[in-house]
Parts: structure tokens; sequence; C-alpha cells
């Protein structure tokens, strides 16, 4: 027969246990959680960025940051800022101050999207700029000068947003631009002029985001756009015809 005092004991041991066990799980958590404290370094106008809004950030192969913003390109090499800005007088400087979007091509070239400028190609090698700028007499030429975003496909096309005239391919061996843009009477085409953001996915797929006739895919079988837009009548379709930005996770939605 088990009496009180043998219960008791057997009682403080579970709990002590019981205890033990939940300490166990809360020391790593702890840990993690004081291992996560964070510190941040603030970097402004004191420090030689142009301008407190960036509009885009990227790290290059090279390890530099460079920094978008309405007052010029900005590089920063963990020690000071340098800034590219607009001079009229030197065509080999930024077409504009207002920067949109940067990336970086396979030969490490900047590509970026500038409001009012153009598309913009820096060249490392003679740390100039080429402007692709619009050009009424030439049919080749960029549709507009305000290039919202730049994706860039695994055949090393640059493919640039404008904010009202549509998508622009451009071949960078021949300078030449393919335009891509909405026509009511070609189901494959654009849904929307335009265009908030566009990317490219891990199938070099191109995706367009549309100020307000949702998303577009590029279809390259048939050189035309697959377009998926909000339906009331149907619950499984784009939740909104403005689309602002676009992601891949690790499972390729």
């Amino acid at each position: 027969m088990v009496n009180e005092a043998d219960l008791m004991k057997k009682a403080v041991r579970n709990g002590l246990m019981h205890w033990f066990v939940v300490l166990l799980i809360a020391v790593p958590f702890f840990s993690f959680a004081q291992s996560q404290q964070l510190h941040f370094t603030h970097l402004g106008t004191v420090n030689g960025l142009s301008e407190l809004n960036p509009n885009s950030i990227l790290q290059d192969s090279r390890g530099f940051i460079w920094v978008g913003t309405a007052d010029g390109l900005n590089r920063y090499d963990g020690y000071k800022f340098r800034v590219f800005r607009n001079d009229v007088k030197d065509t080999t400087t930024i077409g504009n101050n207002y920067i949109q979007n940067i990336v970086e091509d396979r030969d490490g070239n900047l590509w970026i999207a500038t409001v009012g400028g153009g598309l913009n190609k820096y060249d490392r090698r003679t740390n100039r700029f080429h402007r692709y700028q619009h050009d009424e007499t030439n049919n080749n030429s960029v549709s507009s000068d305000f290039i919202s975003k730049v994706a860039i496909d695994d055949y090393g096309k640059i493919w640039a947003a404008t904010q009202h005239h549509g998508i622009n391919v451009l071949d960078p061996k021949t300078g030449i631009f393919r335009h891509y843009r909405s026509d009511k009477n070609n189901p494959n085409s654009l849904s929307d002029d335009e265009i908030m953001t566009i990317y490219r996915d891990s199938h070099n797929n191109i995706w367009v985001g549309t100020v307000n006739d949702g998303l577009c895919m590029y279809d390259r079988k048939k050189a035309g756009f697959t377009s998926y837009k909000h339906s009331y009548s149907d619950k499984s379709s784009l939740s909104g015809n403005k689309v602002t930005a676009i992601f891949e996770d690790s499972e390729g939605a």
C-alpha cells in the first residue's frame, strides 16, 4: 500500500522533471532571442548620402551598395558615399537625378531606371553612363524617358517598364528596342500601358504588374502576354488589379 509520503515524493519528482523539460526548451529560446538583438547604423546626408528617401538599393557583385534617390545615384564603399548626378554639359553623366530602380547584368554593368532621363547603363570600365532616351525620329528608341523598373532575362535582354508607354526590351548588342503596348483588339498584348513593376522568375518568365489591369506574364512561345485579372465572380482570381510588387518564393510560386 502506497502511503501519502511516497505519493508526495513522486509528485515532487514528476513536478521537477516537468520543470526541467520546460527549462530545456526555454533556454535555447531565450539564448536565440538574446543573440538576435539588432543594432542599427544610421547613414544619412551627414555621411554624404544625397537624399534621405531611397527608391532603390542594390548590393552589386563587388560588394558596393548603390542607393537610388530623387537627387542622384549613390555608391557606398563601407566608408563613404560617392554621388553621381546629371550634368547638362556632359552627356556621359546619368540622364536624370531621379532614380527609380537599379539592376546589375552578368558583366557587372548597372542598368538604372530614371524619371525623365530614360534608361541608363553605367560602365565600370570607363566610369561613365550611356543614355538610352526617347527619340521621336527613331522608332527603335525607347518609347519613354520615364522608366519605373528594369529586369534582365537569361538571354541578356534588358526589360524596361515605363510609367505610361508599356514595356521596352533592349538588345544591348544592337541597341534596338522592341516595344510591347496594350492593344484592346489583341488578347495577347499587354493589358495596360501603365506599368508598376517587372520581374524575372527562376524559369526566365517575365512578369509585369500594371497600375489598372492586373498581372501579365510574357509567353515566349506565342510571343505575347497572358493576363491575370481580378474577377468578382471568381474567388480564386487576383485580389486586385493594381499590382505594385512581384516576388517568387523558394518553391517557385
